[in-house]
């Protein structure tokens, strides 16, 4: 511009600078919009502003305070005519002597502009009534924003709903109007009327607001909704009803969602806004580890507050669905629930609805896996052979498999293992069961030490850290031999591979070589005991040997029995039954999944699995009981001497293993732990040892002289 700035441009500068500021802020809002505008089509408003409900500010001059003045216009004329402007107003007319503008598309904020040539006292009552058009432009440009479809359907029906409110805001409007031509309208009489519909103007603006500030969409905008209508307050009932009307509207595409979902397992979500997503990269027919808890997730920021109680009963249903589904050759198989109605209800009538839907299909799904595929005999199985219920199956596979298993693990061979497990298996008593061809097995090139702190940590975390760094318990994977390294696993299809998903069948094998490592250690002493009957008859020096030795052999015998007798009849047949009985009461899968895992965390616990330090020691009492019946009358144990170094060892740690069992059974209310000890301590035969040893704290507290 060229020359100097004369006072007759500021009005334009101010003008030209009030525009661009909207241009601007027009354009960052356009750059920010999600990548979900790409739907549309075009951008209408910008292209036809003048089909808008709002203000339209396509005018080439923005006067922010308008120019055009009444000064001319005598004061008895001049209340009719700011009236009819103030009436163009409301509605997002243009005005001559009032401008209404706001810093951005939707602001909190609005600048009113009005001519200061209206009388002092038009000027008073125009000035509080314009806040109604503020208010009003607010909510045209949600209704309008809001029809995009990246918005979303509950936006949509949320703008919807402000759109019929509008609808009667503008023919409230025409009825103002029609009486302002008969000049039977003063401007009192307008602030009077407007009254019910400020506060209705209001209320819808600030949710718009709201829902617009933080650009919620879906479950988020409905959060919005319930909770303005739980802060609103009774006396207000008009408001309350219009806000529970609009809730109650905007939900409705979202609560369609929900009942495609709990009825049907399908998920009906077109622009992303449902709380329930499913993961592509769980794919159906892989049915890898982690599915079933992976495969549907919920994404808990789109979930409505008043389904927050229920969103996991939701989840499940439709994951049961599923299940069934890709079991089944046709729908007509699926034994579906009849469909009901699930409307938005300030009073929560649709969680019993919900709840009818979740108890269908959980059952149905429990019904099909207990019938179809056995599930409870499958995991009935599983505890025959993983737990070594199954006896003579123990002693098949100790006679056929000891020749690999007694090698190093580096120089078993893999396939032959397999076929000698597989004829120990169909040997048995229950060859004929079709469960028992899924077992199969397989070498574990880890010591049970480090096993059992890697599921301590991942499948129980109840543990603390301190518990599970706290044990020195290790064997290097190098020496390890067969017997220490063999186990059992378990190919399952889907669906029942659910149950026995890795972290199921890792306890089971833990538990499995635990007890199997033990079977190993009692056949090397009933053979030590076996060869040292042999030696019955000879006289000398052999004598002393044969008559120590055996009653080493006797009492590692008498340990290892009744810890065995302890972990098999004390330890797991007892839980075994609870489960047994619970599992009858269980409806839905996931009530089962959630018993058999307490069934595996009893058994594991008793089995003294949990507690490293306590199975550090027990550990190293087989070692010894290894030690000897792997070397008596055979290599290096030849004289009386030896035999006693061994006992002294055998002692020292027994007593330190009592001694921990019995500071662990004051916390045991079960007194397991302290019939093991009375049971080890059979007619007090360790007394003398204990008091000679330094465990005047143990006979303290165990008060054994009143026994």
């Amino acid at each position: 511009m060229s020359g100097q700035i004369t006072p007759a441009d500021v009005p334009l500068f101010y003008s030209r600078l009030a525009q661009a500021t909207v241009e601007v802020q027009r354009k960052k809002e356009k750059e920010s919009r999600d990548t979900g505008d790409r739907l549309e089509l075009t951008d209408w408003k910008s292209e036809r502003p003048h089909m808008t409900l709002d203000f339209s500010y396509s005018r080439d001059t923005f006067d922010m305070i308008p120019t055009s003045t009444l000064e001319h216009v005598p004061h008895t004329s001049q209340e009719h005519v700011v009236v009819q402007e103030l009436l163009k107003v409301f509605v997002g007319g243009e005005s001559e002597f009032m401008n209404v503008q706001s810093v951005g598309q939707i602001s909190k904020k609005w600048d009113l502009y009005v001519s200061p040539t209206i009388d002092q006292l038009n000027f008073g009552f125009v000035m509080k009534c314009l806040p109604m058009a503020a208010n009003y432009s607010t909510i045209a440009k949600f209704v309008e924003d809001s029809a995009r479809l990246s918005c979303g359907r509950v936006n949509q029906a949320l703008g919807d709903s402000m759109d019929r409110q509008l609808a009667e805001y503008l023919l409230f409007i025409e009825s103002l109007e029609i009486k302002n031509r008969q000049k039977l309208l003063h401007l009192h009489e307008v602030w009077y009327h407007i009254q019910k519909s400020f506060s209705t103007m209001k209320l819808l603006s600030d949710i718009s607001k709201e829902v617009t500030d933080k650009k919620a969409r879906g479950g988020c905008t409905l959060s919005l909704l319930n909770d303005h209508l739980l802060k609103m307050l009774a006396p207000v009932a008009m408001e309350i009803e219009i806000c529970r009307s609009i809730t109650a509207h905007s939900a409705i595409p979202y609560m369609e969602s929900v009942k495609q979902w709990i009825f049907n397992g399908m998920i009906y979500d077109p622009f992303d806004e449902f709380m329930i997503v499913e993961n592509p990269k769980w794919k159906k027919k892989d049915y890898m580890e982690g599915y079933w808890e992976k495969m549907y997730q919920l994404r808990h920021h789109l979930v409505p507050n008043f389904l927050e109680d229920v969103k996991f009963y939701i989840l499940n249903s439709g994951k049961y669905l599923n299940v069934i589904r890709e079991c089944v050759k046709s729908e007509k198989e699926m034994n579906l629930a009849p469909i009901e109605n699930l409307p938005y209800t300030e009073e929560k009538t649709f969680y019993d609805v919900i709840l009818r839907a979740y108890k269908h299909s959980s059952k149905s799904l429990l019904d099909y896996m207990m019938n179809e595929f056995s599930l409870m005999d499958r995991i009935t199985t599983a505890k025959k052979y993983f737990l070594l219920q199954q006896g003579d199956f123990v002693v098949q596979l100790l006679d056929t498999c000891h020749e690999e298993l007694d090698k190093n693990i580096n120089d078993i061979n893999p396939s032959r293992l397999a076929t000698l497990v597989e004829m120990a298996i169909r040997s048995g008593s229950s060859k004929g069961e079709t469960d028992t061809e899924q077992f199969t097995s397989c070498l574990k090139p880890m010591d049970l030490g480090s096993q059992v702190r890697k599921i301590l940590v991942e499948c129980i975390p109840s543990r603390t850290k301190e518990d599970q760094d706290s044990s020195v318990l290790s064997e290097s994977s190098e020496f390890l031999t067969g017997y220490e390294s063999f186990m059992l696993s378990m190919t399952c299809e889907w669906p029942v591979s659910l149950v026995f998903n890795s972290k199921v069948q890792s306890v089971y094998q833990m538990l499995f070589r635990h007890l199997f490592y033990c079977k190993y250690i009692e056949r090397l002493l009933s053979s030590a005991w076996t060869r040292g009957k042999e030696l019955k008859s000879e006289k000398g020096p052999k004598m002393g040997m044969h008559t120590k030795g055996i009653a080493l052999c006797n009492r590692m015998t008498f340990f290892l029995q009744n810890m065995e007798y302890y972990m098999m009849e004390e330890a797991i047949e007892p839980a075994w039954a609870e489960f047994t009985e619970v599992v009858k009461n269980c409806e839905s899968v996931d009530d089962l999944m959630k018993c058999h895992w307490n069934f595996q965390e009893k058994c594991t616990q008793d089995c003294l699995l949990t507690n490293l330090d306590l199975l550090s020691d027990f550990r190293g009492i087989l070692t010894l009981c290894k030690d000897f019946g792997s070397s008596w009358l055979i290599k290096d144990i030849e004289d009386v001497q030896k035999i006693s170094i061994l006992e002294e060892k055998f002692n020292e740690n027994l007593i330190v293993f009592l001694t921990k069992i019995t500071h662990l059974s004051e916390c045991d209310s079960t007194g397991k732990l302290l019939n093991l000890f009375y049971r080890q301590n059979y007619n007090h035969y360790y007394d003398s040892i204990l008091q000679n040893a330094d465990a005047e704290a143990l006979m303290d507290s165990l008060k054994l002289q009143s026994y």
